[in-house]
């Protein structure tokens, strides 16, 4: 026998694990109603951070992507009008794409507000109409659909005086206005 008690030739007696659960059962030491302690399971809370996540990217591309718009088209016909021998010569010198004569229409009014001519679509101020109308459209461009800039207008000036107002619009929209001097 060993001085500590012990027959000599055996091996000390295992130690007993300490208990997670200090002697209690699990049940007695979480109750199953009750958990109060506890946070989200590390799955739903890795979904939750990936959700919020992709909100924020989402918001700030949409941010971001607002404050870097493409430059805006401009939304009118730039013109210059210069008087020649008996008509106004009114040269497009700038216009949004798109534009086409049959879908464009000009009017004409005097200084009151009248209407000198009525709206009517640009394809209509043809050679053959000038009798007529007064007005007449020279395409610079006839390979082209569209208006183009270096279009021009001749407008009889006995017809539509000094201080007539011209005006081009489309189906949404007034394009130019200006007055003829």
């Amino acid at each position: 026998m060993r001085a500590s008690g012990r027959p000599v030739g055996t091996r000390p007696a295992a130690r007993a694990r300490a208990s997670p659960f200090r002697g209690r059962p699990p049940s007695a030491t979480r109750p199953f109603a009750s958990r109060d302690t506890d946070a989200v399971s590390p799955v739903v809370g890795t979904i939750l951070m990936v959700a919020i996540t992709v909100v924020l990217v989402g918001l700030l591309y949409a941010i971001v992507a607002g404050l870097i718009a493409s430059p805006a088209v401009p939304q009118s016909i730039g013109l210059v009008v210069e008087s020649t021998t008996g008509n106004w010569s009114v040269r497009v010198v700038s216009v949004p794409p798109g534009k086409l004569p049959n879908t464009t229409y000009l009017l004409i009014r005097d200084a009151n507000g009248s209407f000198l001519l009525p709206r009517m679509a640009i394809a209509n101020f043809t050679e053959a109409n000038w009798a007529t109308l007064y007005v007449l459209y020279q395409d610079a461009h006839p390979q082209v659909a569209e208006i183009e800039a270096s279009d021009r207008f001749l407008i009889d000036q006995a017809t539509y005086p000094r201080g007539s107002v011209l005006e081009i619009s489309d189906s949404q929209r007034i394009l130019a206005m200006q007055t003829l001097q």
